[in-house]
């Protein structure tokens, strides 16, 4: 998405940006070429793709939406509560713009097994997403995805804060973990 932020915004993003590659990557190198491996070698998991997931909630909804579209070979899927495609602290369309540019190009075929959960509150912060997801959602729905491999839902009243991500953790688990929504 470098290739699409507006000059503008580059100055406050640089110090992210090293060697022509964003902190974003070298992240999930880590998490994948190092983390998980040596999670698997100590602990008695399942590591295979079908069993190993990324959930984050507003920066960590962002790389979660990476990690799984850029790792399909580590990640089945993802959650991502509160999605901060704005990249800012109020909406700004140039960001979320150049974020669903990324989108486009890096989403597989509908055929490709993408699972993915995402979804947003209506207060707080959230209150400035209804038109970044809703450009998600709609190229999402133009590529073919949709229920019940991939859930986007919109939380009347709630916010952008740990204990409304808490509250609705167990729906994004349920999700991850077998398939479906609890309610």
């Amino acid at each position: 998405a470098w290739e699409q932020l507006p000059l503008l915004y580059k100055p406050f993003a640089a110090d992210l940006v090293k060697r022509g590659r964003s902190a974003s990557e070298a992240y999930l190198r880590f998490l994948v070429h190092e983390l998980k491996p040596a999670i698997d070698a100590r602990f008695a998991t399942r590591p295979d793709r079908a069993n190993t997931f990324l959930m984050g909630s507003s920066y960590g909804g962002l790389i979660t939406v990476h990690g799984v579209l850029s790792h399909p070979a580590a990640f089945g899927a993802g959650a991502a509560l509160s999605t901060h495609w704005i990249g800012v602290l109020e909406r700004n369309d140039e960001i979320s713009d150049a974020a669903v540019a990324w989108l486009r190009r890096a989403l597989p075929s509908a055929a490709g097994g993408l699972r993915l959960y995402l979804d947003r509150g209506t207060i707080e912060l959230d209150a400035q997403y209804p038109r970044a997801q809703g450009l998600v959602d709609a190229l999402l729905r133009e590529r073919g995805f949709g229920p019940p491999s991939v859930v986007s839902r919109v939380i009347e009243g709630a916010g952008h804060n740990e204990r409304d991500w808490g509250a609705r953790a167990h729906q994004a688990l349920g999700f991850l973990l077998d398939g479906r929504v609890a309610a």
